[in-house]
């Protein structure tokens, strides 16, 4: 990210408590992957041409395992 702000952080430390407090779910990671953690989102304008919604969705990795994920209409 170019310009991380306390949005971010806020979001990565939800994701940790999440962690921290379902012990019973977990992340499955791999040994041999890289531990990074990354982030895609995409979004557009009013592009469902019945509605002229906006379609916008995220999804977060912590290394090859999906951490978080939300598309909205």
């Amino acid at each position: 990210m170019d310009k991380p702000r306390q949005p971010h952080l806020d979001a990565a430390y939800k994701v940790l408590k999440y962690m921290k407090q379902t012990p019973g779910q977990g992340i499955l990671l791999s040994s041999t992957g890289a531990l990074q953690l990354r982030a895609f989102c995409d979004a557009d304008w009013a592009r469902c041409k019945d509605t002229r919604r906006s379609v916008t969705g995220y999804w977060i990795l912590l290394g090859e395992a999906p951490v978080s994920w939300r598309t909205k209409k």
